[in-house]
Formats: structure tokens, sequence, C-alpha cells
């Protein structure tokens, strides 16, 4: 029999007495002869029945309930101390670069990167990649790798603990543009804990560009006598530790200056070279001649940069400027065109150039020689006329010398006097092809003595000036009308009647001399007698007709120069009706009128304008109408 069925035959409240019909018929073991007399049996029931039950249904329910609860509870708080011990968020792994906010192109910088773990859990298999700025260069070569277009260095490190922080140090030399921005970052790989899964936190850190170490330095004259030639020397220094390439060094010329050589020769022009690389702390120089001219002190400043292209942008990085100052020579000349230096003139034009020269120090100087060179294609040589001068065809030079002008023998300390000539701008220009274009009418001067006296040995004493004139192109108007068109025939009666409608064809023909013109307008009226039919060619023509005015407006934009002259003319053609009045019989009646053509010319920034011939009923230009009365209104 089992325990408890032995508990609850014995412990039970209702259960029935155990009855018995005698004594064990066997010996049982472990119990005497006397303990099996019914007597003391009897009394061991009566004992066991009166004392009280050790565990009560209720409290083994209870016991039940608080070994389970605290087996299940022990479970709980074990599984939460491990994954307390195991758990990981990376937001707790931080990654801080530190840096200098501006540096100087070229400039060491010393970066920090920091690294901190504040999880539970420690760090694994840890790797650090620091990517440098673009374009810079790492003092260590160690570690180094390319990544992309960015050099880095790989480091790996100890595990690190739960709480723990490290750092380690990074060296380049920043280089860039000024105001450029360079980026640092460092990117942390790691296992966490027991976790398989591979992490990474990563920091930054920017710098700006405020500076770059490229001098430019001018070394030239404090003062020039007007029209000396000079010799400029610009230096370039480079005060960096690391090299700079592909970079553009451009100079700014002052008024008046007129370059003559240059050592090295310029890569573009007069004025631009290309350095494929200045290395670090280099020097190099560029040695400029050339002819300043300009009035009595007028400073003239020279100025010149170091660009770095990007793209179709040269960004400067470097700067330098420079100035001179224009002192009188002991002979000075200046020189003026119809009593300007600053202006432009039209083909046709009279001109009249005016030399005023001086003796500026304390000393006589003669004789005096004063020589004009005229160098260009747009005067017409016939009609240059020196006032007491001779002009040589030959060399087409002007001359005065005391034989033309006695006054020259001899020009006393501070004595002034001025010298003249005429001339003409030719009334056609000679466009020959399509280089013939933008012409400039250059003019320069030089007064000086054979003798130089004796206080002023060693000194320049002659004197020099230039003027440059641009000449305007000229924009020509042609207005003409047609009955008899074959292109596009016309209706109506030749001479015009009273009520009946005639058609005419009209031409606008426009010629551009030689420069290129731009904002070209075209503009006519109509007279109220006048109807604008609507059609005109080219189709595409930019062309307005406002009603109430009667005013015609063609715009024509752009020109290129030898329009008409090396290419064909700008034309419109349009149709008009005329229907006479009765009291128009008799008379000969305009058909369009003040007929206009503006432009502003491209080169010279002149405005341009011309005008044409009113266009009237007996049509000149139309060689089948019969003349004159063929263009009075008949009733």
């Amino acid at each position: 029999m089992g325990l408890d069925e032995l508990q609850k035959q014995l412990y039970g409240q209702k259960e029935e007495e155990v009855k018995r019909e005698g004594a064990p018929e066997q010996f049982q073991p472990g119990h005497g002869a006397d303990s099996q007399t019914p007597g003391s049996l009897q009394w061991g029931k009566e004992v066991m029945a009166g004392k009280p039950p050790l565990f009560n249904e209720g409290a083994k329910k209870l016991l039940k309930f608080l070994v389970i609860a605290f087996v299940i509870g022990g479970v709980i708080i074990a599984g939460f101390l491990f994954w307390r011990s195991q758990s990981f968020d990376k937001a707790g792994i931080l990654v801080t670069v530190f840096g200098i906010e501006r540096v100087i192109s070229g400039e060491e910088v010393n970066y920090v990167v920091r690294y901190q773990n504040n999880t539970n859990v420690t760090l694994t298999d840890i790797k650090l990649t620091f990517f440098y700025p673009k374009d810079s260069i790492p003092v260590s070569k160690e570690d180094l790798t390319q990544i992309g277009d960015l050099q880095a260095s790989v480091v790996s490190l100890p595990n690190l603990e739960e709480g723990k922080e490290g750092k380690i140090e990074f060296s380049a030399n920043i280089t860039g543009l000024k105001d450029d921005k360079k980026t640092a970052t460092a990117r942390l790989s790691y296992h966490a804990g027991s976790t398989f899964s591979a992490f990474e936190s990563a920091g930054e850190f920017t710098s700006v560009i405020f500076s770059v170490p490229l001098v430019l330095d001018f070394s030239m004259p404090d003062k020039v006598v007007n029209g000396q030639q000079v010799t400029i020397t610009l230096k370039y220094l480079n005060t960096a530790n690391v090299g700079f390439e592909n970079l553009i060094l451009s100079v700014e010329y002052p008024p008046g200056f007129n370059f003559n050589s240059a050592l090295p020769s310029p890569s573009e022009g007069s004025n631009i070279w290309e350095l494929a690389e200045i290395g670090p702390r280099e020097e190099g120089k560029i040695i400029i001649v050339g002819v300043l001219t300009g009035a009595q002190e007028e400073v003239k400043t020279f100025k010149a940069n170091i660009a770095k292209q990007q793209g179709d942008i040269r960004k400067v990085v470097s700067e330098g400027l420079s100035s001179t100052l224009i002192s009188l020579s002991p002979l000075s000349i200046t020189m003026t065109l119809d009593n300007s230096r600053e202006n432009s003139v039209n083909v046709g034009d009279k001109l009249i150039y005016r030399f005023v020269y001086q003796n500026t120090v304390s000393v006589p100087i003669g004789p005096i020689i004063v020589t004009v060179k005229l160098d260009t294609k747009a005067l017409d040589f016939a009609f240059v006329k020196p006032n007491k001068g001779f002009f040589n065809s030959a060399d087409n030079t002007v001359i005065w010398n005391e034989s033309t002008l006695a006054g020259l023998k001899m020009v006393q300390p501070g004595q002034k006097g001025e010298l003249f000539f005429n001339a003409e701008v030719k009334q056609n220009l000679p466009i020959y092809n399509f280089n013939d274009r933008n012409f400039i009418i250059s003019v320069s001067a030089k007064i000086d003595s054979a003798i130089v006296p004796v206080q002023l040995q060693g000194t320049q004493i002659s004197g020099f000036d230039t003027l440059s004139t641009k000449v305007n192109s000229k924009l020509y108007l042609s207005s003409k009308g047609y009955y008899t068109d074959t292109a596009q025939p016309n209706t109506g009666p030749i001479p015009p009647a009273v009520g009946q409608q005639t058609t005419y064809t009209i031409y606008w023909d426009v010629v551009n001399l030689a420069n290129d013109v731009d904002d070209i307008v075209v503009e006519g009226y109509l007279p109220p007698y006048i109807s604008w039919l609507g059609r005109y060619s080219p189709s595409d023509a930019d062309i307005k007709y406002d009603q109430n005015s009667g005013k015609l407006t063609w715009k024509i934009g752009k020109l290129s120069a030898s329009v008409g002259i090396l290419s064909p003319v700008k034309r419109l053609i349009f149709k008009i009706s005329l229907l006479p009045s009765i009291i128009q019989v008799g008379e000969m009646v305009n058909l369009l009128i003040d007929c206009t053509i503006t432009g502003r010319d491209t080169f010279t920034g002149a405005t341009l304008s011309g005008s044409a011939k009113a266009i009237r009923s007996d049509l000149p230009d139309d060689p089948a109408i019969g003349g004159y009365n063929a263009g009075k209104v008949v009733q």
C-alpha cells in the first residue's frame, strides 16, 4: 500500500474504521508477538485517530503553488540577469573626431579620434578606419590604403570593455582652395558581446580653408615717365610644405600699358600663364616689359591673381597688386582728339589731333623734335594736314622740328606749346575679308632732343603719349517700294485711283559695316490711308504693326560685322495697300514715312542710328512704273 493511501485511511475525516476478523496468519518481520495482540493494535488505532493531520488539503495546494512560483521566479530572474549581461544598444558607442575648424591650405592638422563604450557588453574585433579629407596628404604612410577616391588609415584595436574608452591620432596636410570645406571621417566596426552581427559607428569633423599660402609680389619703379618702357617683375611664392597643381596666373594691366614681351612667354594672350605646379616652398617669377603712358600724377595699378580652374569657373586663390605713378619727364607731351581722350569716331568724321608739349625742368632744352606715328587702316591719309609740320606718307608720320616751327629751336623752362593736325576717317572702310573688323586708330607721339643738358645727364628727357580710338560701325537702311514684283504680284490701278485699292511690295534692306551690332530695331509709319496686309517674308521675322499709330516695328536683334558686304543683306519684304481719297486727286502720296534704324555697337559701346527716305507712290525704284505722273492719284 502506498504512503498516500495509508494517510488517507489513517487521517481521513469521514473514513470508516478498519475492520479485521483476526490476527495475521503469518509473522510480519519487525513486529513482536505482543504487538500482534488484538488489544495493543486497538490502542494504537485510538492514539493515531486522536492526533491532528500534518497537512490538510488547502495547505498542500498552497505548498505546491509556492514551490512552482519559486521555480518560475528563479528562472525569470536568471533570464533577466543573463539578458542584461548580454543586451546591446548601438547608441551607446560614441565616435568623436576633433580637429581645427579654420586652416591654411597646406597646413598640417592633427585629428584626435575618441571612441567610447557606454554599453554593458565588451566590444571585440574592433577596427577603426580613418578617412582623410579629399586631396589631403597623410603624414604617416603606416596602415594607409586607398578607399574610393579617399586615402584612409585602417587600424585594428584591442577589445573595449563596458564603460571604457580610447583614442587615437592621425595627421595630414590639408590642401585646397579658399573657402573649401574639408571633412575627415572615422568609422568604428566591431562585434558586441556574444552577438554574431557586426556593427559600425561613425563620427566626422569639417574644417574650412580660410587662406592659401601663395604669395604674389610685384617689383616695379615707384615713378615712371609718361611713355617710358618699364620692366615689371612678378614673383610668386608657395610658403607651404605641400605643392599646388594646375594653376593659372593672370595679370590685369592698367589702361595705357602697351605689352611688349614677357619671360617666360604667356600661355594665352599677353597676360595669362599656366602653372603646372608650384612645389613646396617654391618661388618663381615672370618678367614683363612694356610701355606705360598716362597723365601727370596718374596712378597706374597692376593686378595679378592665381586661380584654379573648376569646370567653367576660375576660382581665385591668391591676389596681389602694385602701383606706379606717372611723373612728367623733362620734356612732356599730351595728346587729345577733339579735346577728349575717351571717344569713338564714325566713318567720314573729320578729326583734329592736338598736342601740348612742355619743358618741365629748370633748364632750357633744344632743339626739339616731335614725331607722331599714325597706325591705322581707318584714316584717309590724303586728308592728313599738319599745322606747321610735315606729313611723311612713306611711313605715315607727322614731324615738327625747328625747320618747320622756329619755336622748337629752344624750349625754355616751364614753356608750353601746342601742335595739331587734321585727319579724316575713311567713308568706306577697307573690308575685304572677315578679319577686317573692329578698326582702331592708334596714334603715338614722342618729344625728344638730341642734346641733353649737362644738368640732366643720365636722365631720360624724352616724353611719350599714345591714344587709341575705336571706329564705330555703321548701319545702313534702304527702303524701296515696287508695284512690279514677279515674286509677289500686286493688284489695282496704276496710277492709283480714288476708291480703288492698289497693293505695293516694300523692301527693307539692312547693311552693317565693321563691328557686331546688337539690339537692332527698324521702324516706319504707314499713313492713315495705307493698310497693313499682314503678309511678309521671312515668315519668322519679328514684326509688329500698331493700327492706332500706324507704326511698323521690325526687331532684328544682333547682326555680325560685314552683313550686306561680305554676306547677304538682312531683308524684310511686306505688303501694303493704298485706297486714295478724293482730296488726294492730282497728288503724289507717301506710302511709308519716317523709316529709321537703331542699334548698339558691341565693340565701341556707341548707340548707332540711321534713316531711309520715304517711299512715295511714284516708286522711283520700280523701273516698270512710268515715272512721276504714274504716281499721282486720279479720279
